[in-house]
């Protein structure tokens, strides 16, 4: 340690000669006491931490150290103030810290109140100052709310991600014709039905307003239809179909849960890929036979009417056509 780099005040400033010096703009040495007043004790607006170092202490600490050490590194951050002193001594500096309410609204905010400072013209004397009162309190729900709002964004960047790369492998084994069955637990899916008997519900104000929450997330957001065997098989006119949402994403629509809203519920189910016309009837390779006879093979007994998740649609000759996820309830 260098301690010669390090001033503080003359305990005897009133001597002819220590006036002398002051006046010449020199400082003591520092003495082996210092006399740093506790943040909790004398601040006027309280920092939002159990322990806040003094910045004083920290600068005192970091300007012994010789110049050549240009960066410092701070492993448990806290309320920031050794990132503060090193700013305000001119040293770079790197924080880590455990703790998302420390670091996001009360180190990150320090730092970058004292930025601001310095981008509108004040000194590092008068924000070395002016942070010796300087509290997040006013700050730390801004801050606070606009970390999280980031954080939300980016999971649902990366759900979003997963969603598409899952539209894309299916679409890839159906494009195969690769029609594995697959014994599956189904997500919980939160439904309600929009078309009946071709006609589309206009009339009902729940369907207005989460249609129009939905649509932001459609991909999130998948065409769903119950149906029967008979149907699969042979065709219905009377169709109706649904918009479904999986309860893990169920957040992003703020949905509410009344009027034609219902939760089909999560159960062990066969599930396989399946191509299908806007009339619910099985249409390619696949048929209803193959799905009865591996149900009779492997010895499974179907509980309640099938429904199909639909993934993606295209339209060919005035018609609509689906491939889905058939999922068979099983006992």
């Amino acid at each position: 340690p260098i301690f010669s780099q390090v001033k503080q005040l003359y305990k005897n400033p009133t001597d002819k000669r220590i006036a002398k010096r002051i006046a010449e703009g020199k400082g003591a040495r520092l003495y082996d006491w210092w006399n740093i007043n506790q943040v909790k004790n004398v601040s006027k607006k309280e920092i939002d931490h159990p322990c806040v170092m003094p910045n004083k202490v920290m600068e005192n600490i970091i300007g012994i150290l010789p110049k050549n050490i240009t960066t410092i590194i701070d492993p448990f951050m806290g309320s920031g103030s050794t990132g503060v002193a090193c700013k305000n001594i001119g040293r770079d500096f790197i924080g880590i810290e455990l703790d998302d309410k420390y670091f996001d609204s009360i180190s990150v905010g320090r730092l970058l109140a004292m930025r601001k400072m310095r981008t509108a013209g004040y000194t590092l004397a008068d924000i070395s100052e002016s942070m010796k009162e300087f509290s997040l309190k006013e700050y730390y729900d801004t801050f606070y709310e606009n970390t999280q709002k980031a954080k939300q964004q980016i999971e649902y960047q990366k759900m979003l991600i997963e969603r598409m790369e899952n539209h894309l492998l299916f679409a890839e084994k159906v494009f195969h014709e690769d029609f594995t069955f697959n014994l599956v637990k189904t997500p919980e899916y939160y439904c309600f039905d929009y078309l009946i008997g071709n006609e589309l519900i206009v009339h009902e104000q729940p369907f207005l307003e989460q249609f129009a929450r939905w649509s932001e997330h459609m991909l999130f957001v998948l065409n769903y239809s119950p149906c029967t065997f008979e149907s699969l098989d042979k065709g219905i006119t009377d169709v109706k179909i649904g918009l479904a949402a999986e309860e893990k994403f169920i957040n992003f629509f703020n949905l509410d849960t009344s009027g034609l809203v219902y939760k089909r519920q999560s159960v062990l189910s066969l599930c396989c890929p399946i191509r299908h016309n806007i009339n619910g009837k099985l249409i390619g390779k696949i048929r209803l036979q193959n799905i009865e006879e591996y149900l009779l093979q492997n010895k499974l007994t179907p509980k309640g009417d099938p429904f199909y998740i639909g993934e993606i649609s295209y339209h060919q000759n005035g018609e609509e056509f689906f491939y889905s996820k058939l999922y068979i309830p099983l006992a």
